[in-house]
């Protein structure tokens, strides 16, 4: 468990570790919720650019045809009968 402290102007510095693991930066929001048992319960709500996801799926190297697609599937239907 990662501990942070709330300063007296009610300021909470999040620890590296938590940042890092949640891909948190400048400008990123938290919401929290609040429970009946007096717990909360923080909700990540940033909001990427679309851009910032260039490259997060590895090129495949070659591209098949919708057609080749459907064959293989078909093809796989046909073995799970």
């Amino acid at each position: 468990m990662v501990t942070a402290t709330i300063t007296q102007e009610g300021w909470i510095a999040l620890p590296k570790e938590i940042l890092t693991a949640l891909h948190l930066g400048a400008g990123d929001q938290i919401q929290f919720e609040l429970d009946s048992m007096s717990s909360a319960r923080c909700i990540i709500t940033n909001k990427r650019d679309i851009m910032s996801l260039q490259g997060i799926v590895a090129n495949p190297g070659k591209s098949i045809s919708l057609e080749a697609m459907d064959t293989a599937i078909k093809a796989r239907a046909a073995n799970q009968l």
